[in-house]
């Protein structure tokens, strides 16, 4: 997808503010949005941040007096990792709002979807979060030029009101031949015998409906056989892929397109021709609404009858699974087609869509097929077969040793995403990151310690720890503390605690402040604590503001141990799982726009540089921290946990955390302090919190009863104790 003329011209704004830097980062493109450009796509966006109190003066000013720190360490003129990430995410913002080129909007929204580098940076710093931002870069946009649902993955065609029963649904007229469009013969367009079997009018194969073929298939034969023996059926002969984010399921599908092409179908399929529904270009000529879904149906309509297998992604944004037949809607239209046999379709949906959708996908109609994640070997041909595009978009030269690394190292390091699509993202992204040096008229070779780096960069991990094919290890790390107390000199630990807040709804918790002297004390303790006194720091009713800019600070210097410990409300998100904080500031009904998120926690502890890394939460529903849900986006977001960090928190998911009245303490900070102060009868030196995590257990539920204690990454800090055990002499002698 080509950049638009205004979108060519943030860039090179952004180029231009990168002029006295070692690089181009997302800093420099959230500069260049700022500016007031000259069309109306890019002034609407920097209004939209004005708005919000985001100016280049304020962003300049956090760049220079809080980010200094934050080395890249790349070569002047080269994105940064974080930079060609953002570029690439613009692309799929401008396809999925049925945009036909990249403008200013789509790069705030990629900026804000990806949400790392020092622009984000920049952006926590003034107070602003992920979910305010993309209302903010939503807004930017100059119309909306898709259905409402595309925003949201809440709405669908149940939204629609208008009544499809008055809807104009004449079909286009067909013809035993269908003209071929300009300048071509029915042999280039789909072939001629296809050509001939199906009346599809070629207006709408060419604007609505991407053709499937075979040309580069690489699925998997005995995927590709499950679906044809499905389609073949006399009942239920349609399908659903099941597959999850990344996985091709599109390859099964040019899989069977192959065998069709070579006639090895049976009856049924023979001269079968398999069109991909493209929701963008129907978006794109009817500017959504209900022009949308009567295009829809008239797509539909135009289809059954024909000699058409009809491949479909992203069915539950737009159809309605929750009621199916409702009368005189598209998706009762499209029932009633496969029920007659008019239409075969093959749904492409993720686990957990179709476990939304599974109500609606009768066994009547529908036989599964199940997509796994291929091979190494697999995803390799994969890859391969996008290694001319990279080389032509990106004017570089990929060796087969590069194209290697960035399977394997995708493979090994990248868990949140399936195969092949993280190999290929990767791979992209260490070609952006070399493509601003073919301005100087050679070809560049991405080498595989670019995507080495730009993998580094993805994760925010050391380089180090990531090994390339054959690559022999590297100096073992030292290996997990194992029976000290954290070093004195190098360690840092932040209590914090809310017991008033500016809500009146939130009530007052009268007992964190003493969990909070309490436990300063006794980490802090001259003889028995594992604490440099000047090295444990208070927070009492912090902002949000000032909480996260003591764990930013904190965190970064901390290279042995940091513990981080959190004592006040826990607030949930009633629309996803995310977890927020109570700071002072805190308002009860919008968490997301005032309460820290626990995504900001899990961003600086995994970033900062300490060996060993300690979450402490006394809140109500902390357990959510050990659900792996980092913070809401676009909806539930699932992301592994908090790299290299044990998390212990006083309550499970669900669960509220107490605070029993007439208690100096909490249940969860009264059972630890009675832990650290009482000791165990046991001969080790140290109180470990894994090892007497049973322990804890118990001192808990004594106060009580129905508060479950929960942990999560025990052997990140391996037998690393926080203070001396009191009853170890007793014991040992």
């Amino acid at each position: 997808m080509e950049d638009s003329a205004e979108a060519k011209l943030v860039k090179l704004s952004a180029q231009h503010k990168a002029r006295t830097d070692d690089h181009i980062g997302t800093e420099h493109l959230l500069l260049a949005l700022l500016d007031p450009g000259g069309s109306e796509p890019w002034r609407s966006v920097a209004r939209a941040l004005a708005e919000r109190d985001i100016t280049h003066l304020k962003v300049e000013h956090v760049l220079r007096t809080e980010l200094q720190r934050f080395e890249y360490g790349s070569r002047r003129g080269q994105y940064t990792a974080n930079l060609a990430k953002v570029l690439s995410l613009a692309e799929s913002e401008a396809v999925a709002l049925g945009s036909p080129q990249v403008d200013s909007s789509h790069l705030l929204l990629a900026l804000v979807r990806h949400w790392q580098g020092r622009a984000m940076y920049a952006l926590d710093h003034l107070g602003h979060d992920q979910d305010g931002m993309r209302r903010v870069a939503l807004a930017a946009l100059p119309r909306p030029i898709v259905p409402p649902d595309v925003l949201s993955p809440l709405r669908n065609e149940s939204s629609v009101t208008e009544s499809y029963e008055e809807a104009d649904v004449t079909a286009w007229p067909t013809t035993t031949e269908p003209a071929s469009p300009t300048g071509t013969t029915p042999m280039d367009w789909m072939g001629e015998e296809q050509a001939r079997a199906v009346s599809v009018p070629p207006t709408w194969i060419g604007r609505f409906l991407t053709p499937v073929t075979g040309a580069d298939a690489m699925a998997a034969e005995d995927e590709v056989e499950r679906l044809y023996r499905v389609l073949i059926r006399a009942h239920a002969s349609n399908a659903v892929l099941l597959a999850r984010p990344g996985m091709d399921a599109m390859s099964v599908l040019k899989g069977l397109a192959r065998r069709v092409e070579e006639r090895r179908v049976a009856n049924p399929l023979q001269d079968t021709v398999i069109r991909h529904l493209d929701w963008a270009a129907i978006a794109r000529e009817t500017y959504g609404g209900d022009a949308f879904y009567r295009e829809l149906r008239r797509i539909l309509t135009d289809l059954s009858g024909k000699r058409a297998l009809l491949a479909i992604s992203d069915a539950p944004v737009y159809l309605d699974f929750a009621n199916p037949r409702r009368p005189g809607s598209v998706t009762a239209h499209l029932w009633a087609l496969m029920e007659s046999g008019a239409l075969q379709v093959a749904l492409i949906l993720t686990p957990d869509e179709y476990e939304t959708a599974k109500a609606a996908l009768t066994r009547n109609l529908f036989g599964t097929v199940q997509v796994v994640e291929p091979t190494i070997e697999r995803t390799t041909d994969i890859v391969r077969a996008r290694v001319p595009d990279f080389a032509r978009r990106y004017k570089v030269h990929i060796p087969p040793e590069t194209l290697e690394a960035a399977v394997v190292l995708a493979d090994r390091h990248v868990t949140d995403r399936f195969q092949p699509a993280k190999s290929i993202e990767l791979l992209s992204i260490a070609c952006a990151e070399v493509a601003p040096m073919v301005a100087t008229g050679r070809i560049e070779t991405v080498t595989p310690e670019v995507v080495r780096a730009a993998l580094a960069h993805e994760l925010s991990r050391d380089i180090a720890g990531l090994r390339l094919p054959g690559e022999a290890a590297p100096a073992a790390p030292p290996a997990p503390s194992r029976d000290r107390l954290p070093v004195r000199t190098e360690s840092y630990a932040l209590l914090v605690g809310t017991a008033h807040y500016d809500d009146p709804a939130l009530e007052p918790l009268e007992s964190v402040a003493a969990n909070l002297t309490g436990l300063g004390e006794v980490l802090a303790h001259p003889e028995h604590g594992g604490f440099d006194p000047s090295r444990v720091t208070t927070l009492l009713n912090p902002s949000r503001h000032e909480f996260r800019a003591k764990l930013k600070e904190l965190s970064a210097i901390a290279t042995d141990t940091f513990l981080l410990y959190f004592a006040g409300h826990g607030l949930a998100d009633p629309y996803t799982p995310a977890l927020y904080l109570g700071v002072r500031d805190a308002e009860s009904l919008d968490p997301a726009d005032t309460a820290l998120p626990y995504a900001t926690v899990g961003r600086h502890l995994e970033s900062g540089p300490a060996r060993n890394k300690i979450l402490v939460l006394d809140c109500c529903f902390s357990g959510r921290a050990l659900d792996g849900t980092m913070g809401p986006g676009d909806g539930p977001i699932r992301t592994p946990d908090i790299g290299g960090t044990y998390i212990l928190t006083a309550s499970a998911a669900t669960q509220p955390a107490l605070a029993p009245p007439g208690e100096t303490h909490t249940a969860f900070t009264g059972a630890l302090l009675e832990l650290f102060t009482e000791g165990v009868d046991s001969p080790a030196e140290f109180i470990h919190p894994v090892r007497e995590f049973a322990r804890l257990t118990e001192l808990v539920r004594a106060r009580a009863s129905q508060q479950d204690p929960q942990q999560r990454n025990t052997n990140t800090i391996g037998e690393l104790g926080l203070v001396r055990n009191r009853r170890y002499r007793a014991v040992s002698r």
